[in-house]
């Protein structure tokens, strides 16, 4: 990340256009950020979230449980707890997927005993998020001719009652400062703190409905 930084702000640095390509900035923050971001979070949980849960569960007291890294560094260890990882890659690259079943679950309902939702489903369910964006930041148009393009799909678009009342709308979002400024406010400001009202209180019925 150092010498990325260095490299794009001393060597290479990008012309003012190119924060003003739409469709590269798409594919770099849902493959890179969504996408890699997930996957990485995916790779926390089964290699050290998990398997201190599984000590944990059986009551096992926090002083005895192993570090972090020696979960990584130690297969033994992991497979104790979760056979498939004596298998390794294996499975991965001969599309026998079920053989992870152990740690990618899709139970559904709580956690007994933390009445939480299980981590093997959280796990699986970030897995697929970063399929999915891995896959999404390849869609749009960057380099070459394919994919899709944004200002096309925006300009294509006729609504029912606004017509083409949206037009040139592209041009302001992508070079207006004072535009872009307004809907981030939006979205982390105003927005964002009724997320944050509503987020806390879902959670909560949700909690009180299973209990």
């Amino acid at each position: 990340m150092l010498f990325a930084g260095w490299f794009h702000y001393h060597k290479a640095a990008p012309k003012l256009a190119w924060f003003q390509d739409v469709e590269s900035m798409l594919n770099h923050h849902l493959a890179g950020l969504l996408g890699l971001g997930s996957l990485s979070w995916v790779g926390h949980q089964v290699h050290v979230s998990l398997l201190i849960n599984q000590f944990l569960n059986a009551r096992v007291d926090p002083k005895e449980i192993p570090l972090p890294h020696e979960f990584i560094l130690n297969r033994d260890l992991l497979a104790q707890l979760y056979p498939s990882f004596a298998e390794g890659a294996t499975p991965f690259f001969t599309l026998n997927l079920s053989k992870y079943a152990d740690f990618l679950t899709f139970r559904g309902g709580l956690d007994p005993v933390t009445g939480g939702l299980w981590l093997t489903d959280i796990a699986h369910h970030h897995l697929a998020i970063a399929i999915l964006f891995l896959i999404a930041g390849h869609m749009s148009r960057t380099n070459w001719g394919i994919g899709h393009g944004i200002k096309d799909i925006l300009e294509a678009h006729k609504g029912p009652f606004t017509g083409q009342g949206h037009k040139g709308l592209y041009e302001i979002l992508t070079t207006s400062w004072h535009a872009q400024l307004s809907i981030n406010l939006a979205m982390l400001g105003s927005h964002g703190l009724l997320g944050y009202l509503l987020l806390p209180s879902t959670t909560e019925a949700c909690f009180t409905v299973n209990h």
